[in-house]
């Protein structure tokens, strides 16, 4: 097996995991850290003993990798820009990840046949990927789907995931709530609404023991869902997959974009207490971005965008 040189884009706590599964698969090598903060550099060189570079795009620009790692916000444009430039792999962490960086990212696979590969260990170990592989090919016109875990966050993630899987499609409406603070939220309630009158209703609470339930509706009623075995070490799992990837993850490309507009919907929900339409932008846009716009590695500061470091990009 030959071994590609992986660049990670982003650093923070979820990061070691990750990197550790994908080089334990003897597929990656990691070569390089980049990111906007220096004191994430000084923790990720702490851990990896790797070169680190505090500026991602002109970083990735002149490295010379077969793959790269996002798994953290803010790194979306500097990994979607190193992989336009050279035959190499985006290996993104959608569970870690804000729905802009997931928008771009979507943008990006869809249109310009971006090499993607998506790690989902939450989904996969929570037995939600699997209920939704079983549940594929039926024809469900309602869904509730109730989990508990120390996560509510990204067991939230999953269930959306799991929802788009078993009924295909954008929703026309989203209402959603919670309780608890914004940073520690005890549950989240969330409710899917179709244009052709299909509907999801999703209930993620936090709990120390993690168990989910799901209740599919068809046209002629109730819908066996076969429950899932468990699964031994779901990061690993989902590391061995990319691993074996050699073409696009063509199911990942075309989930991200509704994934991506699912959840910022829910947020835009939560934060105002209305019904909020999901919007999935033109994957052709113009957009004016600004490349040097990115925090100062000493005073946390930003540089402000002027001519000669705005850049035309199309997502």
């Amino acid at each position: 097996m030959q071994v590609q040189r992986l660049a990670v884009c982003g650093w923070d706590e979820a990061v070691p995991a990750l990197l550790g599964a994908l080089e334990a698969t003897g597929a990656f090598r990691a070569t390089r850290v980049v990111d906007h903060a220096s004191a994430a550099l000084v923790r990720a060189r702490q851990v990896t003993g790797l070169p680190c570079a505090i500026h991602p795009a002109a970083a990735l620009r002149t490295e010379e990798v077969d793959a790269v790692l996002l798994a953290t916000p803010g790194h979306a444009a500097a990994a979607v820009d190193a992989v336009h430039r050279r035959p190499a792999t985006l290996i993104v962490a959608p569970e870690l990840l804000d729905p802009e960086s997931l928008r771009l990212i979507a943008a990006a696979a869809t249109e310009d046949a971006l090499p993607l590969v998506a790690l989902r260990p939450a989904f996969r170990g929570s037995g939600l990927a699997a209920v939704a592989a079983a549940a594929r090919h039926e024809t469900i016109e309602a869904l509730s789907l109730d989990v508990t875990g120390n996560h509510p966050r990204t067991l939230l993630q999953a269930a959306v995931v799991a929802t788009l899987r078993m009924l295909p499609g954008v929703p026309s409406h989203v209402f959603a709530s919670a309780w608890g603070s914004p940073c520690a939220r005890g549950g989240i309630a969330v409710t899917l609404r179709y244009e052709d009158g299909r509907l999801a209703t999703l209930d993620v609470r936090r709990s120390d023991t993690a168990s989910f339930r799901v209740v599919a509706e068809g046209i002629d009623g109730p819908i066996a869902v076969r429950r899932p075995s468990a699964v031994g070490d779901p990061l690993q799992a989902e590391a061995d997959r990319a691993a074996r990837m050699r073409t696009r993850d063509l199911d990942a490309a075309g989930l991200l974009a509704a994934e991506a507009a699912v959840l910022a919907a829910i947020e835009t929900a939560l934060e105002t207490a209305e019904v909020v339409a999901p919007r999935i932008e033109p994957a052709r846009q113009l957009h004016l971005v600004a490349t040097m716009a990115e925090p100062h590695h000493s005073t946390g500061t930003t540089h402000t965008a002027s001519r000669g470091n705005l850049r035309l990009v199309v997502s």
